[in-house]
């Protein structure tokens, strides 16, 4: 995981200095960009989206202390280190209030920065695996929600709203196995677990998931549901069954289950995958 960098600094040789300390040194970080001041600076953050700045306190036009307001006010994710000179030290630490990280006093020496860097480092790595955590507990809970939604399990009828009305136009294909172990295949039964890893790799690369277009959800062991935002591409019904029997040798079908946001058509959808036919209310009042 590699930290991106913006250094700004009003002087060109201490930029470079910087530029070249970082290359010579596996600190955890690339250098995205450079600017001469803290406006400079602002104008490159959309295009460079660094995870960290380090700049210099005193620089023309916008300083560093307007330029961590400026983050902090609209840009929390980037972390700041201030560069900054023993008579301009208290001036610096109002910097702490827009969340500055740490600060560097002029002049340092390799050592030290090496340090600030590598606790910088450790700031950004735990606050990315912390995001990444967030996201997956995230993905784990809708995924929670469509599978009780089309398989018709009991869940929390807030989460399932709210999950049903974010996905709501998204169009839904349920992809069964026949079979895990075929009679042209020695597959064995602890093979089952690897071939469902193979078969939701090659249906995701088909469909570009994990994008944010598409979606696959493991329903049940042999049973699988592609959400797609729209109509997905034409002709991946097909690319997929071909794909899976040829790389896999296994057969799978392909069915249209309508829209998330209709929970009826997506069990009815669930039942036909599985081969299945869904007894109505109705009919099981009339028997």
């Amino acid at each position: 995981m590699i930290g991106k960098l913006l250094i700004v600094e009003d002087q060109a040789i201490f930029r470079k200095g910087l530029i070249k300390m970082l290359e010579t040194h596996s600190l955890g970080w690339t250098v995205v960009g450079e600017a001469e001041n803290g406006q400079e600076a602002i104008e490159k953050l959309e295009a460079l989206e660094p995870d960290l700045i380090l700049t210099d306190i005193r620089m023309p036009v916008m300083d560093g202390l307007g330029l961590a307001e400026y983050v902090h006010r609209n840009r929390r994710r980037i972390s700041v280190v201030i560069l900054t000179g023993y008579e301009d030290f208290k001036y610096a630490q109002a910097a702490v209030k827009f969340g500055a990280i740490d600060f560097l006093l002029k002049p340092c020496n390799e050592q030290t920065l090496i340090d600030v860097l590598q606790k910088a480092y450790v700031h950004f790595r735990e606050a990315a695996l912390a995001k990444e955590r967030r996201l997956a507990d995230r993905r784990a809970t809708e995924e929670h929600a469509l599978r009780s939604m089309l398989l018709r399990l009991p869940c929390d009828e807030k989460l399932v709203e709210r999950v049903r009305a974010e996905y709501a136009d998204y169009r839904i294909r349920t992809i069964r196995v026949e079979s895990y172990i075929p009679a042209d295949k020695s597959y064995r039964e602890s093979d089952i677990g690897l071939l469902q890893f193979a078969l939701f790799n090659i249906v995701s690369e088909l469909a570009g998931s994990p994008a944010p277009g598409s979606r696959l959800v493991a329903l049940e062991y042999d049973l699988f549901a592609l959400l797609t935002a729209g109509e997905p591409q034409a002709g991946l019904d097909e690319a997929i069954v071909r794909a899976v029997r040829s790389y896999l040798g296994l057969a799978v079908a392909v069915s249209d289950g309508g829209t998330v946001g209709r929970a009826e058509p997506l069990a009815l959808a669930a039942d036909a995958a599985r081969g299945r036919e869904l007894a109505r209310p109705h009919s099981r009042a009339a028997a």
